[in-house]
């Protein structure tokens, strides 16, 4: 027989969480459960729960556990991402949700919202904004996965749980100038193309790495963030590099993707900006940017640019990239005669 109480054991040193006391009548033998929640009914709603666990030990849930859809989450990740640097992401920030879900029995469809939002907080004291966000994002993008591979019928329950809004900081691009001295400085024909696709078409670093030479038929074919399939124009620009590079080859990877880790491309162009007295804070990804800003700053349609950039719509990349678009009011309030 156990008889079961809240109690504040901590309250002397100003720690103001309710446990759970459990004393066995028979041996007189305590122990204590934490509800991690300063609120009373919170807690006695949590002591419930668990006096119906301890009186139902042997009682199987349908519902998995948390861990269960952690772990099963981090593996599809692994087996399913396009690029390296999204696969350590993801696993990197799901296995902080995994360390949670392993510190006791949490079933799916009975997490505590106000103990998830404490774990968040807690694992995310001492980040940047931007790092908390990313956290974030990963953890709901983890959960509404688990959500769909379980066909739950239940809420996400990072849902109102939000980090404070990272200071905005305005990306930084090449101007089509500078992009034409990088490229000339390019140690290799291949760099060259790579970045190439980066610049003319928008490509993601995965995305270029990954190209085949049957993907470049009427347009160029990509498999995206998200195993998105997109098609994107061949620009003029971008057939003259292909036509440059001349390569004997038809079929198959363009590039060999051994000799082009991530990090050996960034320090490549790295060396070249510094060469060229490029002082911006730059990534491979930078070219990406470059490609919408240079398009925007030139006047192309902001619907058109999303579009080419495979944002979800036009609002997105109107937030990113809003500071490089011309802002002529004189000339905008004359275009009514």
């Amino acid at each position: 027989m156990f008889r079961y109480s809240l109690v504040q054991k901590n309250k002397s040193t100003g720690n103001l969480f309710y446990s759970i006391r459990i004393t066995d009548t028979d041996t007189h033998k305590t122990k204590f459960i934490s509800t991690h929640t300063k609120n009373k009914k919170l807690a006695l709603e949590i002591m419930d729960k668990v006096q119906h666990q301890e009186l139902h030990p042997t009682e199987k849930r349908s519902v998995p556990t948390l861990e269960e859809g952690v772990k099963k989450f981090i593996d599809y990740t692994i087996n399913t991402a396009q690029s390296r640097r999204t696969i350590l992401d993801y696993t990197n920030q799901a296995k902080s949700l995994l360390q949670y879900a392993q510190t006791k029995e949490i079933y799916l469809d009975n997490i505590d919202k106000l103990e998830l939002l404490q774990e968040f907080q807690k694992a995310t004291e001492n980040f940047k904004p931007s790092t908390k966000k990313q956290r974030r994002s990963i953890w709901v993008i983890c959960f509404n996965w688990i959500i769909k591979n379980y066909d739950l019928n239940i809420k996400n329950p990072m849902d109102g749980i939000k980090p404070p809004k990272a200071p905005r900081i305005e990306k930084t691009f090449f101007t089509p100038e500078e992009i034409e001295t990088i490229l000339d400085k390019a140690e290799t024909k291949e760099i060259r193309l790579l970045f190439s696709f980066m610049a003319f078409e928008g490509l993601r670093f995965s995305e270029a790495k990954n190209m085949k030479y049957e993907d470049i038929t009427d347009g160029i074919k990509v498999i995206g963030k998200g195993q998105k399939f997109a098609k994107i124009p061949l620009s003029n620009r971008m057939k003259a590099e292909l036509e440059k590079f001349a390569s004997d080859k038809k079929s198959g990877f363009i590039f060999n993707r051994v000799k082009f880790p991530n990090n050996t491309i960034n320090r490549h162009l790295h060396k070249i900006t510094k060469i060229l007295g490029i002082e911006k804070e730059t990534t491979l990804h930078t070219f990406r940017h470059s490609f919408a800003s240079n398009l925007l700053r030139a006047g192309a349609n902001i619907v058109s640019v999303s579009k080419l950039m495979r944002h979800e719509n036009p609002q997105i990349t109107l937030a990113i990239y809003s500071h490089v678009i011309p802002n002529d009011l004189d000339k905008t309030i004359n275009i009514l005669k």
